[in-house]
């Protein structure tokens, strides 16, 4: 087995244990309690609207899945913020106003986060890479919203 074979499994490992530890946790948050952290690469490559500063800016053209993260973070009143890199998102994970991390980026990105934020639970979405590793990735918003519905508690 080559040391790359190895690593990946090793991180997808580390993807399903954290995951399943989020999970056996039962951890129910309000929304202000929850980051949701997004690799820029979700943005398609041709797009000339900053959305790393404020997602906000997105206008919704339906070319990537930034669309679909503003809709759920309008319907859940969600903080998201879109990292750049595995640094910027720790740091932004790091807040002690965090108790739950929901993290859409690739397998070596997401282990490296796991593990850089032990014990925070942080429940981690691999993201789809049609073109490739950093280029125009997607993400399955159902998936991702099915997460939020399982960790959301909506106090009234």
């Amino acid at each position: 087995m080559k040391k790359d074979e190895i690593d990946e499994m090793l991180n997808k490992l580390v993807i399903a244990l954290s995951n399943k530890l989020a999970a056996l946790r039962r951890t129910r948050v309000v929304a202000k309690e929850l980051l949701l952290l997004i690799p820029h690469c979700l943005q398609h490559k041709e797009c000339r609207v900053n959305v790393s500063e404020d997602i906000g800016n997105c206008k919704r053209c339906g070319r990537c899945g930034i669309a679909g993260i503003c809709e759920l973070r309008d319907e859940h009143n969600l903080p998201v913020v879109v990292a750049s890199g595995g640094r910027q998102a720790c740091q932004a994970a790091q807040g002690k106003h965090v108790r739950v991390v929901v993290a859409i980026a690739c397998e070596k990105e997401l282990s490296a986060g796991i593990w850089a934020l032990f014990p925070k639970p942080v429940y981690a979405i691999r993201n789809l890479q049609p073109c490739g590793p950093c280029v125009n990735t997607g993400v399955e918003i159902a998936e991702t919203r099915k997460v939020l519905e399982r960790i959301l508690r909506h106090d009234r």
